[in-house]
């Protein structure tokens, strides 16, 4: 199902769907206020809120708590890419080279 690459995939996607959500979680604090009850809100902020906290412990205590999702972002974004490079160092990532030319 996954072409052999099933641990690249797994591992990527979990972090994929943790991107989306700190980015969900982003753009949503511009519509609700923190302590807004809509439903969509509150799940998004208790999905998100552990990687929030362990984001907060490593950032400088003058960022403001606005700008945690930003950074969050910021951090799985260079997750993946480490995470793609060590799977493609260890040959257990997909590669583009190995794809034959469409027919025609």
């Amino acid at each position: 199902m996954f072409g052999g690459y099933a641990a690249y995939h797994l591992g990527n996607y979990a972090l994929a769907v943790l991107m989306y959500m700190m980015l969900a979680r982003l753009l949503l604090s511009f519509f609700f206020a923190e302590e807004s009850r809509q439903v969509i809100w509150v799940a998004t902020r208790q999905l998100t809120q552990p990687f929030i906290a362990a984001v907060r412990v490593i950032t400088p205590g003058f960022v403001i708590p606005k700008a945690l999702p930003f950074i969050a972002i910021f951090w799985l974004a260079l997750a993946r890419l480490l995470f793609w490079i060590l799977m493609a160092d260890a040959g257990l990532a997909p590669s583009l080279s190995g794809v034959a030319p469409a027919p025609g």
